[in-house]
């Protein structure tokens, strides 16, 4: 496997500062390792680099003095499709290959406990966000919709972005908006009290 190309991230800590010198802590453990990349990945050969990418990481940390790795979380979470018409879903059978594959690995070396996190995936294409027209207003030929609840609620750059492609003709003032695919990341994420609006009521249904 050629060598990852190393980039900073905002994430966590860089590997090349795990030496050890700087694990020499008495009174802390590493017992474990949780990594998170880039989200909404549906390109499975690159998940499963990924996923492969980290389990290394974990034996490597593993070899270190006073380390003892009982469990890898690979973060990241599964993508999900928005838009089914330019993008596909992610090949499962593929990413159970090398899940299996990891596992099998792990049975002969870590022996630690594999994590994978869902993210987004279980619940994103369950959710829906309404909110009410409240007024128009044209701005040199472009016509925007003034909302009553906005990223107060729904934080995700989706809002916008299906506003703008898949509205059609603009609706009028008093209609109801529904921005679909927003089952997760919805008002725990978000700004509640961002500019005074009401704040968002959540229904199960």
């Amino acid at each position: 496997m050629a060598p990852t190309r190393r980039r900073p991230g905002k994430f966590g800590i860089d590997e090349e500062l795990l030496t050890p010198e700087s694990l020499d802590f008495p009174n802390i453990k590493i017992t474990g390792i949780h990594i998170h990349l880039k989200s909404q990945v549906l390109d499975a050969d690159t998940l499963c680099r990924y996923y492969e990418n980290c389990f290394d990481l974990g034996r490597r940390i593993n070899a270190l003095p006073g380390v003892c790795i009982e469990f890898i979380n690979f973060g990241s979470g599964i993508g999900t499709v928005y838009d089914k018409a330019c993008e596909e879903p992610l090949d499962f059978d593929r990413i159970a290959l090398t899940v299996k594959k990891l596992a099998k690995l792990n049975e002969t070396t870590l022996r630690g406990k594999l994590i994978f996190e869902t993210g987004r995936f279980l619940v994103c294409n369950a959710g829906t966000y309404y909110t009410k027209i409240a007024d128009k207003k044209v701005s040199r030929g472009r016509t925007y919709l003034i909302v009553e609840n906005g990223l107060n609620g729904f934080l995700r750059p989706a809002v916008a972005q299906l506003l703008r492609n898949n509205m059609g003709s603009y609706p009028e003032t008093g209609d109801i908006v529904a921005v679909t695919n927003a089952g997760s990341y919805g008002l725990t994420l978000s700004p509640a009290m961002f500019s005074s609006h009401r704040p968002p009521k959540e229904f199960l249904l």
